[in-house]
């Protein structure tokens, strides 16, 4: 009986040597880690058209690390002078801005960090900014 079983083991195997067969993989969906969204804002509702560089004040949503960068769309012909880190103030930075070439309308913006980035919307103005008039003073025609 021992015998029959161990010429039936062996016939299986010399059958199925030939044979191969494909592990099937069975793909688990894995579930993506939400993207931190971030926004940044800068202050004023736009920004002038100038001769010479502005400085607009930005804040952001979300920690993004050191060495700060901004970028715009090259068609809103908006430069970056500078970047910096607003002293005392978290998720807050100053950007020195050229615009004397900017193009009127609203662009998107990128604020860069070592360890994520923001996006925001900026608004230049299509005419010179009214400068305020001082409480009490009369604004001659």
């Amino acid at each position: 009986m021992r015998s029959q079983i161990l010429g039936s083991l062996a016939a299986l195997v010399v059958l199925n040597a030939g044979q191969t067969t494909t592990p099937t993989l069975h793909a688990t969906p894995i579930t993506p880690t939400p993207i931190r969204e971030c926004k940044v804002t800068v202050s004023g509702d736009s920004i002038p058209i100038r001769a010479e560089p502005i400085i607009v004040n930005a804040q952001y949503t979300a920690g993004i690390g050191d060495s700060l960068s901004a970028s715009f769309a090259d068609s809103s012909k908006i430069s970056v002078v500078k970047v910096v880190p607003t002293p005392g103030t978290p998720q807050a930075a100053q950007l020195t801005l050229g615009t004397s070439k900017a193009v009127p309308g609203v662009w998107g913006m990128t604020l860069k960090g070592t360890t994520g980035e923001c996006m925001g919307k900026i608004k230049v103005a299509a005419g010179p900014i009214p400068v305020p008039t001082p409480a009490g003073a009369v604004r001659k025609p």
